[in-house]
Parts: C-alpha cells; structure tokens; sequence
C-alpha cells in the first residue's frame, strides 16, 4: 500500500477491513498525519481523511489477505494489517522486515526503507503525467512544495520540466521576500517566495549547466 497508494507507513498499519473498499478499488485514510480545523472549535484540530485509489492487481492481492485473516478468525476490531492472531503490527517490524527482504534480493537495505516506497509512487504519477496538485492529495501534503520535494528525490528531471513552466513564468523581483514582509504578510507567504526563486534558480543553473 506504500508503493501502490503512496500511504505513509503509519496510515497503513492504522487501516481497518471497513476502510477498503476492493470491488471499487479506494481506500479511505481516516488518520492521516494532516490535521484540520474542528468546524466550530477553532481551537481544536482532527485529521484530515482522504481517499485514494488502488490498482485491480493491487485490490487482487489485499483481497487474498482479506479472505486470509477471515479464515483465522480475526473479526473486524483488529486492524486490517495484523499478526496471525490479530494483534497490531509496529511500523519498526515493517522497516526491518524490508531491510532483510532487501538483502535476500541482494539490495543494499541502507538504501530500502518503507517511505521510499511513497516517493517511488508520486514520482511515477509525476512521470505519467499527473498534476502536482493531484499527487499532493493523494500524499496528503499540505504544501506542494513538499510534493515537489518528493518527485526531485527520484525523478528529479520531471521536477525541473515542471518548474519551467507557467509558474516559473511570474517575475520575481531580487529580495522579494522583503518586500513580501513590508506588505505585511505572515512567514508562509515569505517562505513561498524565498521557495519560489530558490526553484527559478535551480532550473536556470541546471539549464544552464546543459549548456556548456
């Protein structure tokens, strides 16, 4: 569920069987590392839920492991990934357990880790054509500069094709963040822009450097 939904490794230890739908493939992340405002309680905050879509051969394999813990006996309280006996699985078992799988597919386990698994997955829909703001709510990122810093991990020459166009395309003065604080506005805004003209930059010494 890592690399085919690009869930976090915690989100997917936390699933229950009501959470997945496999006839119609998607799966319903209900405590996601986002939080929201509460509707009429400004001072408390929730997780943000969202949902997501899994591929027929990936909803064929969870479907064998829902048919699986059926036979054991293990009833809807426990959640959908469990032990044999229906207990919880720890998200260091998960690590560990792809690091030895790493190593008897003769794969550094250093370089293996269940998040990786999550950039893997958003750099594919980058390669594939899907906008940064749709892979941004399938990862549950609350900025898409953190989804771009995603897709520049692993598929970094998507990122700069991406930064060339139209946003890119808004001139920025030099020192526009201060400019930015003259006006009045909060840190994100200063971050977005000293963000911004960081990205231009690295897309014109990277053009640049083609160049030479």
């Amino acid at each position: 569920m890592c690399y085919r939904a690009g869930l976090r490794v915690g989100e997917a230890l936390q699933l229950r069987p009501e959470h997945l739908d496999l006839d119609t493939g998607t799966i319903r992340i209900r405590a996601g590392k986002r939080t929201k405002k509460v509707a009429g309680d400004p001072t408390r905050r929730c997780h943000a839920a969202r949902q997501v879509a899994v591929s027929p051969e990936a909803s064929a394999i969870l479907a064998v492991w829902m048919a699986k813990r059926t036979a054991l006996g293990i009833g809807p309280p426990a959640p959908y990934l469990c032990t044999l006996k229906g207990g919880r699985v720890l998200p260091s078992y998960c690590r560990s357990l792809l690091k030895r799988l790493a190593k008897r597919a003769g794969i550094d386990p250093t370089r293996v880790r269940p998040h990786g698994l999550r950039h893997c997955f958003g750099s594919e829909l980058a390669r594939e054509g899907v906008p940064m703001t749709v892979i941004q709510g399938v990862l549950g990122h609350r900025s898409i500069l953190t989804t771009t810093r995603y897709v520049q991990d692993v598929a970094p020459g998507h990122v700069l094709s991406t930064l060339r166009g139209p946003l890119l395309g808004i001139v920025l003065p030099r020192n526009a963040h201060v400019a930015v604080a003259t006006l009045g506005y909060g840190r994100r805004w200063r971050r977005r822009v000293r963000a911004l003209g960081a990205a231009r930059a690295l897309a014109d010494s990277r053009s640049g450097a083609k160049g030479l």
